[in-house]
């Protein structure tokens, strides 16, 4: 059992979001570790045309959504030493991305999006980091002025321009 990630029929037009689509696979495809979503296979799927993604299946809630849950059931916020775990767990998540490298060194991997919403606690209690679709290397020749992701959860300093993997912990 695998989630499969396609893009919309309507985006698979729009170069930008193609090669938005492609970086991410390339990416994920590179991770294998216990905090970070695993993806299987990548490719365009010659009968839609379109590019998909074949990635772990996963059961659980995202953490925003295990917030709202357990709030709603337990009547008080997530126990603080519980919170303290799953952000360890998501962190060492994180410092794996980071610090990847490949033959020619440092990938200077930066999520750009670390959120509740992207950060998932499966049933048997696991924490995996999730979508690396505007994840983008250091050292790419990708636009590090351009903001991504969720400014309600970026730092101050890639607000301003800066990419560099603090602001993911940020």
């Amino acid at each position: 059992t695998v989630v499969v990630k396609t893009i919309l029929p309507n985006l698979s037009t729009q170069t930008d979001f193609v090669d938005m689509f492609v970086n991410e696979a390339c990416i994920a495809a590179m991770f294998s570790h216990p905090n970070v979503i695993s993806v299987y296979d990548f490719g365009l799927h010659p009968a839609l045309g379109r590019y998909f993604i074949a990635m772990e299946y996963l059961e659980g809630l995202n953490l925003s959504r295990l917030r709202r849950t357990y709030l709603q059931h337990f009547e008080k916020v997530l126990p603080h030493s519980l919170s303290a775990q799953l952000v360890a767990w998501a962190c060492a998540g994180l410092h794996y991305v980071h610090t990847l490298k490949s033959e020619d060194g440092p990938l200077n991997l930066v999520h750009q999006d670390i959120s509740p919403e992207n950060l998932f606690v499966t049933v048997e209690g696991a924490v995996k980091v999730l979508d690396f679709g505007v994840a983008q290397a250091g050292l790419s020749d990708g636009d590090a002025t351009q903001v991504r992701g969720k400014i309600g959860f970026m730092s101050p300093e890639r607000l301003r321009g800066a990419m560099e993997r603090r602001s993911d912990i940020w």
